[in-house]
């Protein structure tokens, strides 16, 4: 008579040694799929990077490309604020004929008082700065002041301009005075230096997110070297854009296309 053996089961040594060769399997796909993702994000940061720094650089260039020095009734054709210390412009304001970008109905101006803005970062995002645009309808007489905020960034590291007289950089200066037209600059060379929000990154140091630098070179506009600022017409008193100060409107990339 033939007896049939009955079916062997696992021993413990061959389960065991099944779990490690899994958990070695499982863990070299996890560090595969980790490296895919943090690969993934550097490449997003990168091109957000790239696609915002070179959008922001576009619209400095196209405003001060823009600028005009009129004979006004009080106060400076430009100003400049500055920060030798730390190497950054932290306020730069003049009279430009880019058009507005800022909602204003119907209405345009030939004229529009534009500046830029660098200030430090509290909390989270100490150890950056924040680029604001500020813009108002129009001139008046207060001419380097007033007008509402657009917010570009607020990871930026560096943001500077220097300014160039025909064959050398010009001293620092906070501002030019109508009657200064011989000590125009003709040339402005503008630095930035940012970093991006990354997925995971929120709780990084200032120094450990990756850098992005751009830099352009704006010829100044030499036709316009004096006169008058354009008179307003008739309801057009107001500035359109309200007040600076308050909660800042954040900047649309799309906007940038409005100067073309």
């Amino acid at each position: 008579m033939i007896q049939r053996r009955g079916s062997r089961g696992l021993t413990l040594v061959e389960v065991m040694l099944t779990l490690v060769i899994l958990v070695i399997v499982l863990g070299a796909a996890y560090m595969v799929l980790i490296s895919t993702l943090e690969a993934q994000v550097n490449i997003d940061s990168s091109l957000q990077a790239d696609r915002l720094g070179t959008r922001i650089l576009s619209l400095v260039a196209s405003d001060l490309g823009a600028l005009r020095i009129y004979r006004l009734e009080k106060g400076p054709a430009f100003r400049v604020t500055d920060d030798p210390s730390a190497g950054l412009t932290r306020e730069v304001h003049f009279l430009c004929t880019t058009p507005s970008i800022l909602p204003d109905g119907d209405r345009t101006a030939p004229v529009n008082e534009v500046g830029y803005a660098l200030e430090p970062n509290q909390g989270k995002k100490a150890g950056f700065y924040s680029l604001f645009r500020q813009e108002d309808f129009f001139a008046d007489s207060e001419s380097m002041s007033g007008g509402k905020r657009v917010l570009l960034h607020d990871r930026v590291r560096v943001f500077r301009i220097v300014w160039l007289g025909a064959d050398e950089t010009l001293p620092s200066s906070t501002r030019w005075m109508p009657t200064d037209k011989e000590q125009y600059p003709r040339r402005a060379e503008v630095f930035l230096s940012m970093s991006v929000d990354g997925e995971g990154t929120g709780d990084l140091a200032a120094k450990d997110f990756p850098e992005y630098r751009y830099k352009t070179a704006v010829t100044l506009a030499s036709e316009v070297r004096e006169g008058d600022v354009p008179k307003k017409k008739e309801g057009e008193e107001g500035d359109g854009t309200g007040e600076a100060g308050g909660e800042p409107d954040t900047f649309d990339e799309g906007d940038v296309g409005k100067l073309k």
